[in-house]
């Protein structure tokens, strides 16, 4: 006899006693009931770069990148492919990434990412090929520059065994922001209900996520809804003395420099006379592109993170993303209480006066662990989606 169907996973999902829990395994779909061929040289053509990426035979148009095994460094180099491809293939966004995972949607022309406001967009994302509907999402908040690109580890990690959710932020040029933290996380955590997640909510975050997570968790129990973890990874901490809103602005320079392993690399640089040539592009995001793109040129590639390969257009919006959200993060807040712990996973390097602040700026009760790596390592590392998994599964009796 055949099966009708094979699921291939990484692992065999275990109970406490170390056997296979059969009630965590996936339920078996059939993919060729659902197949249907590329159309067309475009979808072909790009069809083809994703059989490459992720090493698989046959791609349907109605496949989605992320469910065929799509992770943060594979969508990366997604987005180099298709760039160097070109014809018959317009240059993908971050907002392609996550707004059109599927073939045909991201072999169309280039469009915008699901959102609600006119300044900004959010609206949600699915990282994952989801659960079995046993277990809640997981809803992750995006990192300081609307970012959430690089959650796709965690979310493959959890695929087959709970939806993972990401809310993104993109920021216009010459469109204003929120006025702090806490106006954030009250979008985020209407978007939520407005969506019917499924209770109990588990929130987490990284970076600047890793601030909000608290924040838009206190705000739903707030509105009577039960949270039942709320995770931070390598957090935003406010400093003890905030400087105010105005009180000076991310600048391009340090933004690439973010994007580079060695800083030395950045010595021939005039940090002065890019600053100028931003000011002078009015925030145009294509002038803003094309800089990104020539100083990035100019240096080794063997020193720039994966990030720094995702073209000029998307870096010029992750760093205006980047700017707009500044501003509220130095703005003072009031708390909101939390009836929860928040786990913390802290880059090794991260000085403890950091994380004592973390806790007195939000008022929270925390559980502070640590992983072996620096901040940008952290959301990545197998100690900490290991963590993540472990405590989320206990959190469900698994």
């Amino acid at each position: 006899m055949l099966p009708a169907a094979i699921v291939e996973l990484g692992r065999l999902p275990l109970n406490a006693n170390g056997k296979v829990d059969r009630k965590a395994l996936p339920d078996a779909e059939l993919q060729s009931a659902r197949y249907e061929a590329p159309r067309g040289e475009t979808e072909q053509t790009l069809a083809g770069i994703w059989a490459e990426l992720l090493n698989v035979q046959r791609v349907g148009r109605n496949d989605n990148f992320f469910e065929l095994g799509g992770h943060s460094l594979l969508a990366i180099r997604l987005v180099e492919a298709v760039r160097r491809q070109g014809a018959p293939l317009a240059p993908l966004g971050l907002a392609d990434l996550y707004g059109r995972p599927t073939l045909k949607e991201m072999a169309a022309a280039p469009g915008q990412m699901s959102g609600e406001s006119s300044g900004t967009k959010g609206g949600i994302v699915r990282l994952n090929s989801g659960g079995s509907g046993k277990a809640p999402p997981l809803i992750l908040i995006h990192d300081g520059f609307g970012n959430i690109l690089d959650y796709l580890d965690l979310a493959r990690k959890l695929d087959h065994w709970c939806d993972v959710i990401a809310l993104p932020f993109e920021q216009k040029p010459g469109t204003s922001c929120c006025e702090s933290l806490l106006d954030l996380a009250g979008i985020h955590a209407q978007t939520i209900l407005d969506r019917d997640l499924k209770p109990p909510y588990r929130i987490c975050g990284w970076s600047l996520g890793g601030a909000l997570a608290p924040l838009v968790a206190g705000i739903l129990e707030q509105r009577g809804q039960p949270v039942e973890f709320v995770g931070a990874i390598d957090p935003y901490v406010q400093p003890s003395t905030p400087i105010g809103k105005d009180g000076g602005q991310p600048d391009l320079p340090g933004f690439l420099a973010s994007l580079v392993r060695n800083p030395g690399q950045l010595a021939q640089w005039d940090s002065a006379e890019i600053r100028a040539r931003v000011a002078e592009s009015g925030d145009s995001s294509a002038e803003i592109a094309d800089l990104c793109e020539a100083l990035l040129a100019e240096i080794d590639p063997s020193q720039l993170r994966e990030p720094a390969k995702l073209g000029g257009e998307s870096l010029a919006q992750l760093f205006i993303t980047g700017r707009a959200l500044a501003d509220p993060a130095r703005v003072t807040i009031e708390p909101v209480p939390l009836g929860v712990p928040v786990t913390v996973w802290w880059a090794q390097d991260r000085p403890s006066r950091d994380r004592v602040r973390f806790a007195e700026w939000l008022q929270l009760t925390v559980d502070n662990r640590e992983v072996a790596g620096d901040h940008f390592e952290a959301v990545r590392l197998p100690q900490t989606l290991d963590g993540i998994a472990k405590v989320l599964r206990e959190l469900s009796g698994n």
